[in-house]
């Protein structure tokens, strides 16, 4: 019988059968291989007489079968079957003998051999090496489906585990019948610790699911369902969904639950709505301050020059100063709404935070008192950073005073300064975060600290905790501002009965602090006979301008509105020397006319004034170079101060206006 071949395996088909012949007489193992080849089958042959060659075959070369006679001198042919299970291989093994009784041929049998075939029978052997090939495909062909099917299994558990999100496969009852290792890790338990475990005691630490679990959903509906759900007993928000397993025949009560950590997005979107908070409350308080600057510049100014014009014992100088005084605080509460909405004006240089903190040690010495130990820790080696020093010396200052009121009875404050390096981890954390090298100053206290509420606005203007007349809540919302207006960020560690930490962090810059020279102020000061263009929309104001320029001489051009300046400056043939206009108007900005006066009077030199920030001559708060700017509320002296300056000075290097 001709042995059948695999056709599904053609190279069997088309090579020759590779024949182990283990045998001490060549002629019998020869007569094997013609008896083989005459039924029409391919084949080649290597004998082997001895052990040790049979190791040496096994081990260097592949065979597809092997013939073996039962006496080989001084060993057998279990011998060699052994010697073939010791190798591991799996070999067809064919006893081919002259005589074998029953036990030793149950023995080949027992120990592995396929087929046993008498010599005297030798017709036999191509139908047994037939079947032998036979069943060496099939044992191969079920190891190659079983080895895909662990395969599959180790593929699905590793991918099972290799997901971020925990996974729990549940029974109808909360038992989990199966979970991946995320759901250990987060659940903090051992895989002994979840399977088989009900769901309900590993997760809520509760008999039976709370309101609002998706699974407890799924039990009373058997409908699928995801939602964010908060674990107070983890502290972290998931975004879980509950799905059913279906069986064969139909709805499984089983499901599975996949439940990815958002506890950062929520994280970042509580900033991010404190943010809008913020910035909403910035905008109204910025545009309070605007229009408040102009009517404080009427208070303060008119207060001054009736100042001027009353004896030194006029009965209502007295008066006239108190005015002057409400003006100068409320110029002060608008200097700090515009900080906390960023924007003031913001005039940066390159400093040693260091410097800035042993500057203004002394001063906040006296400030918080003397039952009050302050001790400041300067970083070796820090950095520089860019911003304005006067309004960090505010933020210290304005830190200092918060800490002294948190402490009535006195206790301890500490300023520090280092170099950190702000990873891209806690900028995560930290939606408003710039990764990068950062200068830090810390300003700690040990007073009564802070609750979680109360963290929640302490930076809202006009917000406090003090009494009634004890402050204006107006201090940590100015810090917020000049820190957010600087490139910086802020954050605040507090516990009630421990005491508050802010810890501010600003850029690193790579250029070097340098001082700054104080500007020049003319010597001499001309008369004042030149003529200034005036434009300002509040009336008042406009009026308050025009009678302290003329009362100095200056010839005074006040046409009311921008469009009615362009106007008068089309219409005017004598040179026009100074045009001082507000940047914010309606319709037309300061910029814009200063561009239209330009072109009509090239001589002119521009000078702005304004109490609020825009992008008309600033970027993100900072004066553009070479800008000559005066800021509200000004004083009637400040204001002529100013004129004269720019009129005494070069106007190359005054001139504020585009061409």
């Amino acid at each position: 019988m001709t042995p059948t071949l695999d056709a599904e395996k053609p190279d069997q088909a088309l090579r020759p059968l590779r024949l182990l012949v283990v045998d001490d007489s060549p002629d019998d193992a020869a007569l094997n291989v013609a008896v083989l080849r005459r039924s029409g089958l391919s084949c080649s042959a290597q004998l082997v007489d001895s052990p040790e060659m049979l190791r040496q075959q096994l081990e260097q070369s592949s065979f597809d079968i092997i013939l073996c006679d039962h006496n080989i001198g001084s060993w057998t042919g279990l011998d060699a079957l052994e010697i073939l299970k010791r190798s591991g291989k799996d070999i067809p093994f064919i006893v081919v003998t002259g005589s074998l009784g029953d036990e030793t041929a149950v023995e080949y049998v027992k120990r592995g051999a396929a087929e046993y075939v008498l010599k005297g029978n030798s017709a036999r052997l191509p139908a047994a090496v037939g079947r032998a090939l036979h069943e060496k495909q099939q044992r191969d062909q079920a190891a190659h489906l079983q080895a895909q099917v662990f395969a599959g299994k180790k593929e699905w558990e590793l991918t099972f585990d290799a997901v971020t999100s925990p996974i729990l496969i549940l029974e109808g009852d909360c038992r989990i019948l199966r979970a991946n290792r995320a759901a250990s890790q987060v659940l903090g338990l051992p895989f002994s610790g979840l399977i088989g475990h009900s769901c309900c005691e590993a997760l809520h630490g509760e008999k039976e699911p709370p309101e609002g679990c998706p699974h407890r959903h799924f039990l009373e509906t058997g409908e699928p369902i995801r939602g964010d759900y908060e674990e107070m007993r983890l502290h972290k928000s998931f975004d879980m969904s509950c799905a059913p397993l279906r069986n064969p025949g139909g709805l499984d009560r089983s499901c599975v639950v996949v439940m990815r950590d958002i506890t950062g997005r929520k994280l970042l979107e509580q900033q991010l709505a404190q943010a809008q908070k913020m910035e909403a409350i910035g905008r109204l308080a910025g545009g309070i301050a605007h229009d408040f600057n102009n009517l404080i510049t009427i208070i303060t100014g008119y207060s001054q020059v009736v100042l001027g014009r009353l004896a030194e014992n006029a009965p209502m100088r007295a008066a006239v100063e108190e005015i002057r005084k409400a003006g100068d605080r409320a110029a002060s509460l608008t200097k700090q709404l515009l900080a906390f909405s960023r924007r003031q004006m913001f005039q940066p240089q390159v400093l040693d935070l260091n410097v800035v903190v042993t500057n203004v040690e002394k001063m906040l010495r006296r400030l918080i008192g003397e039952d009050i130990d302050l001790t400041v820790k300067l970083g070796a080696g820090l950095g520089w950073i860019k911003a304005d020093p006067g309004q960090i010396e505010q933020v210290l200052m304005n830190l200092a005073v918060n800490a002294r009121d948190a402490m009535p009875h006195g206790g301890k404050l500490l300023i520090e300064t280092a170099n950190e390096e702000l990873t891209a981890a806690h900028a995560r954390q930290h939606g408003e975060v710039t990764p990068g090298p950062c200068v830090m100053f810390a300003v700690s206290d040990n007073g009564c600290g802070m609750d979680a509420e109360t963290q929640s606005h302490i930076f809202e203007p006009f917000y406090t905790t003090k009494e009634l007349g004890k402050g204006t809540g107006l201090g940590l919302s100015t810090v917020y501002g000049i820190v957010k207006q600087s490139g910086g960020n802020l954050w605040v560690y507090s516990e009630p009965g421990v005491g508050t930490t802010f810890k501010i962090y600003l850029p690193r810059v790579r250029e070097q602090a340098r001082s700054v020279a104080a500007p020049e102020v003319a010597s001499a000061l001309k008369a004042a006979t030149e003529t200034v263009l005036v434009v300002e929309d509040e009336e008042a104001l406009r009026a308050l301008v025009r009678g302290v320029l003329t009362e100095c001489g200056y010839r005074v051009l006040d046409p009311g509105g921008s469009q009615q300046a362009i106007t008068l400056a089309e219409s005017h043939r004598d040179p026009i020397h100074l045009l001082l206009t507000d940047v914010i108007m309606p319709r037309m900005d300061g910029r814009e006319l200063a561009q239209q006066v330009s072109r009509l009077h090239p001589e002119t030199l521009v000078l702005y004034m304004s109490g609020y920030t825009d992008n008309a001559i600033v970027h993100h708060g900072v004066l553009e170079a070479g800008t000559a700017f005066l800021e509200k509320p000004f004083t009637p002296e400040g204001l002529v101060q100013k004129v004269r300056q720019l009129l005494a000075s070069p106007k190359s290097s005054l001139t504020a206006r585009s061409k």
